[in-house]
């Protein structure tokens, strides 16, 4: 009986410690403010990941197919569907031409052009 007793104690004790646990850790360890950081790798990252290899290469493909620019000098970024077209070009009429022609691919949010003419 007084074994059983001890067990009953032991068992509450410990259920008790497990209960508390989490908020002894809590504050401890009080959670982080800002915004949290995403994981490497996995469904979440390939969602946030800001730089898109797939969209800078279907750019950088348009804009050497296009007859206005496969001659031009222009470097492609590409960033949660921005597109930053940078470089030189030989007017401004072409560097518009770039800009109206990415604006239209697919996956393309926004177009940044700081392209500059030969004569800038």
């Amino acid at each position: 009986m007084k074994s059983e007793r001890r067990t009953l104690v032991g068992g509450l004790t410990l259920a008790a410690a497990l209960a508390l646990s989490p908020v002894v850790f809590a504050q401890e360890n009080p959670a982080p403010s800002g915004p949290m950081p995403m994981p490497m790798g996995g469904a979440a990252a390939s969602v946030t990941q800001p730089n898109d290899p797939s969209l800078m290469q279907k750019v950088k493909a348009t804009l050497a197919a296009d007859p206005s620019t496969k001659d031009a000098t222009i470097e492609v970024a590409a960033s949660n569907g921005t597109v930053k077209l940078t470089g030189q070009v030989d007017s401004k009429a072409t560097a518009e031409h770039a800009q109206q022609v990415v604006a239209q691919i697919n996956g393309v949010k926004s177009v940044d052009n700081e392209l500059k003419t030969k004569s800038d």
